[in-house]
């Protein structure tokens, strides 16, 4: 690879780097904090190479520096792709196949608001269903929000969560008991509900928490669309 093309492959690196910042999208692939140090690594990389480039153009008859070699090209191609269609955030693909997960209880369950109907994230509620010894959630009409994905005997509300960045990402889901037909995939509903008490003498490993839903309405994506 020549001198000119490590420009040309940086420099479009790097712009669409800050293609995403700039966008917001790179909430999809990391946390939000990462805004800044991407947004200086793609500068970096967008222009340092121009400026090489520059002072390359003054010599290039001396040194006798040919052009972009065709395959650079084709390995530009998936930023062309990316350029031209913004890759989405994980839906329910992840959900289906990742079983789902628990966040892990920190210390001791602190009591829950005095709302009706009380708004939790799903990590909240999957916590307190799973670990709280004094049953918070029980005849408690919650709010949860999240994508739809679908299981064989219905469907669940769904949310991505990550520690880092999505490739250590994993769902956290809860199914809904719900009438009439289940929603399409990845559609972003609020469900209003109760919690749906497992059976004490079920293995707790294989207990899938649910809600047994009186409202689902359909909303907008949010802007954040992974949980924290």
């Amino acid at each position: 690879m020549n001198r000119t093309t490590q420009t040309l492959v940086v420099t479009v690196i790097g712009a669409f780097v800050l293609k995403i910042c700039l966008e917001g999208a790179h909430v999809r692939f990391v946390k939000d904090w990462m805004f800044w140090p991407l947004l200086v690594c793609g500068t970096f990389l967008l222009v340092v190479p121009l400026l090489l480039a520059w002072a390359q153009r003054r010599n290039q008859e001396e040194h006798h520096q040919h052009g972009v070699p065709a395959a650079t090209w084709l390995m530009l191609a998936p930023v062309a792709v990316a350029f031209a269609i913004s890759p989405p955030a994980l839906g329910s693909y992840v959900a289906e196949r990742s079983g789902g997960q628990t966040p892990q209880a920190s210390g001791v369950m602190a009591p829950l608001l005095d709302e009706d109907p009380l708004p939790l994230t799903l990590g909240m509620f999957l916590s307190y269903a799973d670990y709280d010894p004094d049953r918070s959630l029980a005849d408690r009409r919650v709010l949860l929000e999240g994508f739809v994905s679908h299981r064989e005997d219905g469907w669940s509300v769904s949310r991505i969560t990550m520690s880092c960045c999505a490739a250590d990402a994993y769902a956290l889901t809860v199914q809904v008991h719900a009438d009439g037909p289940r929603p399409a995939r990845d559609t972003w509903v609020q469900v209003i509900g109760t919690w749906v008490e497992p059976d004490p003498a079920q293995d707790p490993l294989t207990v899938v928490q649910a809600v047994r839903a009186e409202r689902v309405s359909e909303i907008a994506e949010p802007p954040q669309p992974y949980e924290y």
